[in-house]
């Protein structure tokens, strides 16, 4: 599924078409099929406050992404009597809520860990021909 689907997904769980999105939000129908197809960054914050408004939600929950953190990685970092359990969890989070928690932590290691696997999502982004190449 592309990101930009997302506002798709939730538009439809709200029983609504597109048409009645655009009306509710002053936005053209063309514009709102045109969001639903392009990765959801490329969205102006504007038109995506006015789509989370209308559909009442906050507008990170059309920015929630799921990622799996390798479990070699992250098993390095636990403590010998730690373990590993299997879970997703999927957590609305906005960019300043993330910086500011980074501001604040105090573990040297979790901010190299985060650092490295920011690294690597970013050349995910960059270099998406060579993902399979970085673990995908």
């Amino acid at each position: 599924m592309k990101e930009g689907n997302r506002i798709r997904t939730i538009r439809q769980q709200h029983h609504l078409s597109a048409e009645k999105l655009a009306a509710l939000t002053g936005l053209t129908s063309q514009a709102i099929f045109r969001y639903e197809l392009r990765p959801i960054e490329n969205v102006p914050v504007g038109a995506l406050d006015r789509i989370a408004n209308a559909l009442g939600i906050d507008r990170d929950a059309l920015l929630l992404k799921t990622y799996r953190f390798p479990d070699d990685e992250m098993q390095a970092y636990l403590r010998p009597d730690e373990t590993i359990l299997p879970m997703v969890m999927t957590v609305p989070v906005s960019a300043n809520s993330v910086y500011g928690w980074l501001e604040e932590c105090r573990d040297p290691g979790m901010l190299r860990y985060l650092g490295r696997a920011a690294l690597r999502f970013a050349d995910k982004i960059e270099n998406p021909d060579n993902s399979s190449q970085l673990g995908a």
